[in-house]
């Protein structure tokens, strides 16, 4: 019996060492498309004659980089409330639809 915990637990760490990892590889990626975002959302706004026209160009990539911005912390709450799997396919489908749609 306290081998099968000791396993247990050995699998337990590995699987939150994983874990933290693919979190900061999932951060990185996002910082890089909000960077990329905001710095395309910077160059409409150089580029142009009209003011209006260059805060209407820009403002969808600055909202994209907000949005993109909340996506970890909302798949980290989703998976740590408690859910049926109606609501977790609903939510999911959700957020794959605004990754789309974006």
């Amino acid at each position: 019996m306290s081998n099968l915990n000791a396993s247990l637990d050995n699998d337990i760490k590995t699987l939150y060492k994983h874990s933290r990892f693919l979190r900061k590889i999932a951060w990185i990626v996002e910082l890089i498309v909000v960077f990329i975002g905001l710095c395309i959302s910077v160059s409409l706004l150089v580029d142009g004659d009209n003011m209006v026209s260059k805060l209407t160009l820009s403002a969808p990539f600055v909202m994209i980089s907000l949005v993109e911005l909340t996506k970890i912390p909302f798949v980290i709450g989703l998976w740590n409330a408690k859910k049926s799997f109606l609501m977790y396919l609903i939510i999911i489908s959700f957020l794959c639809i605004i990754t789309l749609s974006s």
